[in-house]
């Protein structure tokens, strides 16, 4: 499964201090003229989502790219999902996956986790399940919602050897770090796979 992880309010490169939810659009765009990349990710996240602006695809592109641009590997990793997913822009997988890749280069979680993503479904590189369990392992440790992918990983033998046990462990930690929604995926995969014999699944 992929997990679809939200823009985070805060990041380390700020540099007027935290984006709080409270902030208004006014106020973003003048910080993110003054090259505060955190605000300019956030700025351009309500013009995707369309949240307290009016919705507006191209302009969250440019505000991603502005961010990227300025050497924030969060907007980078942004960037890489509005080429991935068409928004603002034409869908280009290898420009996503060169985003994604210069993001995870550059310490970011969530950028190794998308580009692991990439290689897992063959999307501007040739499919590799090994290195797509690679991808999701480095980002478990700190990206829980990633765990959920490398669960399945290790559940289906995909790029690792099938071990069931450390699947049941893995989802478990992804769903602690997820959504309601994605604990309730995760507690049918293992109803299923306890009911057809694999006892590591069974909820004790």
């Amino acid at each position: 499964m992929r997990a679809y992880l939200a823009l985070v309010l805060f990041c380390a490169a700020c540099k007027r201090g935290p984006i709080t939810r409270e902030a208004s659009a006014a106020e973003l765009e003048r910080r993110c003229r003054l090259a505060d990349t955190c605000a300019c990710n956030e700025l351009g996240g309500k013009y995707k989502d369309g949240e307290g602006v009016a919705k507006n695809e191209a302009r969250a592109f440019e505000l991603f790219e502005r961010s990227c641009s300025l050497h924030s590997v969060e907007g980078c990793d942004l960037l890489g999902n509005a080429y991935e997913f068409a928004v603002g822009t034409k869908k280009d997988f290898g420009k996503a996956v060169e985003l994604y890749r210069g993001s995870c280069d550059g310490g970011y979680e969530i950028g190794c986790a998308d580009l692991a993503a990439m290689y897992q479904f063959g999307r501007g590189v040739a499919e590799d399940a090994k290195q797509a369990a690679v991808l999701y392992e480095r980002t478990c440790q700190k990206a829980r919602v990633a765990c959920e992918d490398l669960g399945l990983a290790y559940a289906e033998g995909r790029g690792v050897e099938r071990n069931l046990t450390r699947a049941t462990v893995l989802w478990r930690k992804g769903c602690a770090g997820g959504t309601g929604s994605v604990c309730s995926d995760l507690g049918e995969l293992l109803r299923k796979t306890c009911a057809a014999g694999e006892a590591a699944a069974c909820i004790r």
